[in-house]
């Protein structure tokens, strides 16, 4: 750009500083600098279309095929951080609030109205304890003391009743 408009680099850098402060359309912008992005357009697209359609997809693995290719076209590896960073910016704008959910949409899952990301979370940093089987594993015990296979059947049936009566009453 500096060639184009017949500056230094040096000298465009400080005009568009200057235009910042001066101008109000340009207070917004951001000088990447000199450098072009090291994620082309194309392999973002790549990113965000196979963490789109499968997101439990091996990132390493999808990494090592984007730098084969780059190799194969003769162009620079793509480090390792460059690529998770490209890769936390296609989560986050699945996540965006404009287009709330919408991984969750184009997979056809319906989310409530009233789900929160944060209770979710909450939910799984929550400790469950095992305490209460071990009541239920000598009631179980107690149970199939006889050895005729229709009365284990039974007994099996009222025992796997409490357990889920058990497990709902410790939801």
């Amino acid at each position: 750009m500096s060639k184009e408009l017949g500056v230094t680099p040096r000298g465009l850098r400080k005009q568009i500083s200057e235009w910042k402060r001066s101008i109000k359309e340009f207070r917004n912008l951001r000088y990447l600098g000199k450098r072009p992005p090291s994620v082309t357009l194309n392999e973002f697209i790549e990113i965000e279309a196979r963490m789109h359609s499968n997101p439990i997809e091996v990132k390493s693995r999808v990494l090592e095929e984007i730098r084969a290719d780059r190799l194969s076209k003769g162009l620079q590896s793509l480090p390792s951080s460059t690529f998770y960073r490209a890769m936390k910016q296609t989560d986050r704008y699945q996540f965006l609030s404009a287009a709330k959910y919408s991984g969750f949409n184009v997979r056809g899952i319906e989310i409530p109205n009233d789900y929160s990301v944060d209770d979710e979370r909450n939910t799984l940093s929550t400790l469950f304890t095992f305490s209460n089987l071990k009541a239920l594993r000598s009631v179980l015990i107690k149970l199939f003391k006889s050895l005729t296979v229709e009365l284990i059947y039974r007994r099996y049936s009222i025992a796997l009743q409490m357990q889920r009566d058990t497990l709902k009453s410790m939801a």
